[in-house]
């Protein structure tokens, strides 16, 4: 079985990074390997068509480097931001990394996928309209039905800024309140959070 890690942690260091590799490493596949992509130059779909002839994509950018990867996949591990997740609510790397999967569609869907595991960090509880959009793309638009997911606590940005203690909008004095001191304990990281190790455990 080949699992394929993709992270879409903007900084290749943050939760969704970590998430996605603990559940890579979790599943003792004989083939598996995680693709970071804050480390390549993934263009939007440019809805030329260019694709429909051959599902390759003519766009000259990173996604040449990945694509046959995806292609041949079993099993796919997704790691989410939900940066906006309000009004967006995934992040635009992770976004514009789907996009491209229009390739992919044409003349019968192009992908070994069985199973899609969704690894979704929000801060503020935004996780619902992520994990319902990316179900849909997954089921919808590329047959994949099994669709697995694996939600963790991220850190608010207003947290590890430097200015989350003063900003008039930080999101950490609405949380915590006008006296907040921005400390390590306010920081959501894996190791407080055991019950993700629980459901990652359970996923294989």
């Amino acid at each position: 079985m080949y699992v394929l890690g993709v992270s879409g942690d903007p900084t290749g260091k943050g939760t969704v990074e970590q998430l996605t590799t603990m559940i890579i490493e979790s599943s003792k596949a004989d083939k598996s390997e995680i693709i970071s992509l804050s480390t390549l130059d993934i263009k939007p779909c440019k809805g030329c068509f260019g694709c429909v002839r051959d599902n390759r994509c003519k766009t000259e950018d990173d996604w040449a480097k990945i694509e046959d990867k995806v292609k041949e996949a079993e099993v796919l591990v997704l790691g989410v931001p939900t940066y906006y997740g309000a009004a967006f609510n995934i992040n635009a790397l992770t976004h514009t990394f789907l996009e491209r999967w229009f390739a992919l569609r044409h003349n019968g869907i192009k992908l070994k996928l069985k199973k899609v595991v969704l690894a979704v960090v929000s801060a503020v509880g935004q996780e619902e309209a992520a994990i319902t959009g990316l179900k849909n793309f997954f089921q919808t638009y590329h047959g994949i039905q099994a669709v697995e997911v694996i939600t963790a606590k991220g850190k608010i940005p207003c947290l590890v800024c430097g200015d989350g203690e003063t900003c008039p909008i930080s999101l950490a004095v609405q949380i915590y309140g006008p006296e907040v001191k921005i400390t390590d304990d306010l920081l959501p990281t894996l190791d407080k959070q055991p019950e993700v190790k629980e459901k990652i455990q359970k996923l294989w």
